[in-house]
């Protein structure tokens, strides 16, 4: 099926259709079909909300890199969600180098 009919068939937004999939107890094996499927049809939107929700779990793993399904997405697009990861993972450095400090 083709992604931009998925919103259409579980009635779900592109964020929200995301969330329960990685949410889901079966994400180690929605989400590489998913991932496979958007590496085929090249949906930018779809790619973007993927990656989006993918940064918040990590531990799933991906049948290939999510550098794959970037290419996909404009630069103006991606540039927040790269912009955000970056920030977020100085965050965790920060903490887990001050053990105790509470910002």
């Amino acid at each position: 099926m083709h992604p931009s009919e998925w919103n259409n068939w579980f009635q779900l937004d592109n964020p929200t259709f995301y969330r329960r999939v990685f949410g889901s107890p079966d994400a180690a094996t929605l989400v590489p079909a998913i991932y496979h499927q958007l590496t085929n049809f090249r949906e930018p939107d779809h790619c973007l909300n993927f990656l989006k929700i993918r940064l918040l779990h990590p531990d799933i793993p991906l049948p290939g890199s999510e550098s794959a399904l970037t290419t996909f997405v404009p630069s103006i697009d991606l540039a927040p969600l790269v912009d955000q990861a970056i920030r977020d993972s100085r965050y965790q450095l920060i903490l887990g180098a001050l053990p105790g400090t509470c910002w």
